[in-house]
């Protein structure tokens, strides 16, 4: 199967990345779990590990459960040094169905083996693997969540992983009390459980920068207020946009709407970094003067996360099997980007269109891509690159 070469090459395309000095293990797992390498450095292991990683097959249950535990085991292997960055790469192209198939006891794991000082990131396989529990899974482990359709992918998210020039990234918006919240694009109001989790991967983090780094900890307490916003790790070249939505009062003077705030953890400088400004803006005297106000880079912001919103609706009419709702959904965001794309002057709109289209026809077939399983998690993965 396609998908089952691209893992195993992706696989062999991370051995060759690492370091003679780099770590490794090798957990497989189907209806149970079996260490295939154990952990130690590379070293002279290099062929060994990718003739093991040529040999797996697909086969049996899913106990995604038991392979978690014994490849967070691994890496907590005491020869391994204190100051290590410990990631655990998940890959799996079915649903849970022997061991653990709780989908909250599994993220449960992932937390718990963060707070211990592990990452985890996972990788969906094929069409038929739990794309809420992966999810979950990372997202409760402080990683990444992919589909996987470039062997490549799998290295490059543990070079993201392995180095991040920040971590603990918290934004804090407070809103002056005349000042009306009507939508935060790409987000929404987490329930107590779910902010309880974040708060406990903000410890966890935390811990792990004094830890590490060296960088005082100063995240015991969450008494600041206001909408939060948080980030576990922060790689070179990443981009992440907030948009929001808000309702002012009338009125002519140039006015302070909220304060922000983002806190994180340098690890160049070996410190925790603290920035506050305050957000102004400025009411326009006319119909003209407001015309004249509009931010195009703001313009070109708001098109790219309701290209988001409208690629994860199109994924949720996928999964509920209303392919003519995607279609439809699809089509008009590809014409508002290709009008969009000579308004505000970006030509990468075009692109997104055609990314757009592209994705409205394999909407349309019932296999391959059309797959209504692979349909629904590639649009996912887009609507996620837009939404940051």
């Amino acid at each position: 199967m396609e998908w089952a070469r691209r893992a195993l090459l992706g696989g062999q395309a991370l051995v060759d990345r690492l370091d003679a000095s780099d770590d490794f293990s090798l957990v497989t797992f189907s209806s149970d779990a079996a260490v295939r390498i154990p952990d130690g450095p590379v070293g002279p292991r290099r062929a060994a590990i990718k003739a093991a990683i040529a040999g797996i097959a697909e086969g049996g249950g899913t106990n995604i459960g038991r392979g978690l535990e014994l490849g967070y085991a691994q890496a907590a292997q005491p020869g391994i040094p204190d100051g290590a960055v410990r990631v655990v790469l998940l890959l799996s192209d079915g649903r849970a169905n022997a061991g653990i198939t709780s989908s909250e006891r599994l993220s449960r794991l992932a937390l718990d083996a963060f707070q211990a000082g592990v990452q985890t990131s996972t990788f969906g396989l094929g069409a038929d693997y739990d794309g809420a529990l992966m999810s979950g899974i990372a997202s409760d482990g402080a990683g990444g969540y992919y589909y996987l359709r470039d062997p490549e992918q799998i290295a490059t998210e543990l070079d993201k992983r392995l180095d991040p020039v920040a971590t603990a990234v918290e934004l804090r918006v407070r809103l002056k009390p005349d000042v009306k919240l009507l939508q935060v694009y790409g987000s929404r109001r987490l329930s107590d459980a779910e902010a309880a989790r974040v708060r406990a991967i903000e410890v966890a983090a935390d811990a792990q920068a004094a830890r590490r780094d060296r960088i005082a900890r100063d995240r015991e307490d969450d008494a600041g207020g206001g909408m939060r916003f948080f980030i576990p790790a922060f790689s070179r070249d990443d981009g992440h946009a907030l948009l929001f939505k808000l309702g002012l009062p009338a009125g002519a003077e140039a006015r302070t709407v909220a304060s922000i705030e983002l806190k994180y953890k340098d690890r160049l400088t070996k410190q925790n970094v603290v920035d506050e400004a305050p957000l102004k803006v400025a009411y326009a005297t006319g119909d003209a003067a407001s015309a004249a106000s509009v931010d195009l880079s703001v313009g070109r912001t708001i098109q790219g996360f309701a290209a988001g919103e409208t690629l994860a609706e199109a994924a949720r009419q996928i999964a509920l099997g209303d392919r003519a709702r995607a279609v439809a959904l699809l089509s008009e965001r590809e014409g508002i980007l290709r009008a969009a794309a000579g308004a505000l002057g970006e030509p990468l709109f075009l692109k997104d269109a055609d990314r757009l289209a592209r994705l409205r026809g394999h909407a349309g077939a019932a296999d391959g891509l059309g797959d209504p399983l692979v349909l629904a998690m590639l649009l996912e993965t887009a609507a996620r690159s837009h939404l940051r």
